[in-house]
């Protein structure tokens, strides 16, 4: 079974990874006056990720949280399920 912390840190990198590529896609986009903006493929990464949790975990559930919650993100600014909470919610459902 994956520990906690590396599971968290699994989904920590691929959250801190788009905040990058979003955060250096403006930047282009301002730098060069874009009309569109720039998109990181690192769909690859983000899909091999999401399959070796995928081996403990329910993937729907992973894909939910990282890109239909934007990261754990529960409707109202301040609600937000951390990683931590939802390795427990999982590991729970599991058992």
């Amino acid at each position: 079974m994956i520990t906690q912390e590396q599971f968290v840190n699994a989904i920590e990198t691929m959250r801190l990874q788009r905040y990058e590529d979003k955060k250096n896609g403006e930047l282009l986009q301002e730098a060069f006056s874009l009309n569109e903006f720039p998109i990181f493929e690192n769909s690859k990464l983000y899909n091999q990720i999401i399959e070796l949790l995928s081996i403990w975990f329910d993937k729907e559930e992973l894909l939910e949280y990282c890109f239909i919650r934007d990261f754990g993100k529960m409707g109202l600014e301040s609600e937000y399920e951390a990683p931590s909470q939802l390795y427990l919610r999982l590991k729970n459902k599991n058992i």
